[in-house]
């Protein structure tokens, strides 16, 4: 639902009215121009000082960057520069610091020089379950203005702003800026934006600018390729002079130095007096080379491939070890159902046998001859008792297996019943292999049932 309706606004900027815009609107930095100046939200780099000063909060580098720039207008030839320098607050984590100054010149119209000293902080509030800490900041300006039917008048300002991210590829931002004295300029001005990324791959932005006697809305997308190395932009341009214009970017990442390049053209054709380009170029001290992205990521692909090799390894081994112990189980149980197939063998023996044995006792009972008189006999004298036979040890036992013997034997040998070998069976299942009890191994022999 926020993808579309980001979408709709940007789908519905040429319709949004605005009157014209002067030179005192435009805002340097070539990337924000080639997204069409929308950044409130974006806000990153040192040209984040003239959109939304709240950007820079807990910068990782020391940051220097430089820019020059050239437009056309009905009014006249305008020309830009700027210089930002900005570097982490060692002594306040999460702070920054830095300066920048931006000199603007038109013929015909005026001339205008900021000096700014800057301030951001970033700190979270847990009270308002925020994933990214809010940031906050602000510059302190010394302005001058000068125009070309004469005076010149210097002033102080202000500008304030913040940014909110929301962790989950949203960005907002609110600033305001320069809040001055009388310079005889329409001040201040009251920047809304927000930005989404979009896939990790495009970012998709909108500004809002008011300002008094003007509103206008600026929306833009930028586009990585090449894992980041080069970017693609696209938006609303800067309407100087009240010429509507297209922007197109370029940005190369050839940390730590990256550059910008930004052009506009009248979209009413490209004979009108419009349209103009900016260069801008930015140093990071310390970042990483951009190099080390293709070799990381290379190096991160090769890892993740020796990875998936050793699951699949293990997997394997896995499914080897599961095999194996299938065949065993296969292999005992196959055992215990011959041995099985022998129980029920000699049960059907014994049980035929036991019928035989019913049927002759029947016979006898039937066919039994009449007994004789009873004869009495004189009583035979008590035999001397035998001494008895040492008692058997008892269980459980110890048997030393030999060659040839069966579970069978030995449990006719101990219980005096060969039935009874499943006991010896169930207490020495690891002496036991295919039915038969190992030649050597001793067995424990247990009381019987």
């Amino acid at each position: 639902m926020l993808r579309a309706a980001f979408a709709s606004l940007v789908l519905l900027f040429p319709a949004v009215p605005a009157g014209a815009a002067n030179f005192n609107d435009f805002t340097p930095g070539a990337r924000a121009m080639g997204m069409g100046m929308a950044y409130t939200a974006v806000a990153e780099g040192p040209e984040a000082l003239f959109f939304n000063p709240a950007g820079l909060a807990g910068s990782d580098f020391t940051q220097a960057q430089t820019g020059l720039g050239r437009l056309i207008s009905p009014v006249g030839l305008a020309s830009s520069g700027f210089m930002a320098y900005t570097r982490p607050l060692p002594i306040l984590p999460g702070s920054t610091v830095g300066a920048a100054f931006y000199g603007m010149r038109q013929n015909e119209s005026g001339d205008k020089d900021s000096f700014l000293l800057h301030f951001s902080h970033q700190m979270r509030f847990p009270q308002i379950y925020l994933r990214q800490p809010l940031k906050f900041g602000g510059n302190f300006k010394f302005m001058n203005v000068s125009h070309d039917n004469g005076g010149s008048k210097f002033g102080l300002g202000l500008d304030a702003g913040v940014l909110l991210d929301s962790g989950k590829d949203f960005k907002a931002g609110f600033s305001v800026a320069d809040m001055t004295t009388s310079l005889g300029v329409s001040n201040p001005s009251l920047n809304l934006g927000g930005a989404y990324r979009l896939k990790k791959r495009a970012t998709l932005a909108l500004d809002v600018r008011i300002r008094p006697g003007l509103t206008m809305v600026y929306p833009g997308v930028e586009t990585d390729f090449f894992q980041q190395l080069l970017q693609v932009r696209l938006g609303r341009g800067f309407p100087l002079d009240g010429e509507g214009q297209w922007a197109l970017g370029l940005g190369a990442n050839f940390s730590p130095v990256f550059i910008d390049f930004a052009l506009q053209v009248p979209w009413a054709g490209f004979n009108r007096p419009g349209g103009g380009a900016q260069l801008s170029c930015t140093y990071k001290f310390g970042a990483p080379p951009f190099f080390g992205r293709f070799i990381g990521t290379a190096a991160r692909r090769a890892e993740d491939l020796r990875t998936d090799i050793l699951d699949l390894e293990q997997r394997k081994n896995d499914l080897d070890a599961q095999v194996s112990a299938g065949e065993t189980d296969r292999t005992s149980v196959e055992s215990q159902v011959r041995t099985l197939q022998e129980r029920l063998k000699e049960l059907q023996d014994r049980t035929r046998d036991t019928e035989h044995q019913l049927e002759q006792a029947e016979y006898d009972l039937t066919h039994a001859a009449p007994k004789p008189p009873k004869v009495e006999e004189p009583p035979k004298p008590k035999p001397e008792p035998k001494p008895r036979a040492p008692a058997a040890p008892a269980f459980p036992r110890r048997h030393a297996v030999k060659a040839g013997e069966t579970l069978r034997g030995i449990a006719k040998e101990h219980y005096g019943d060969a039935a009874l070998w499943e006991r010896i069976f169930e207490a020495n299942p690891d002496k036991i292999e295919r039915g038969l009890p190992l030649e050597g191994s001793v067995l424990t022999i247990p009381a019987p049932r």
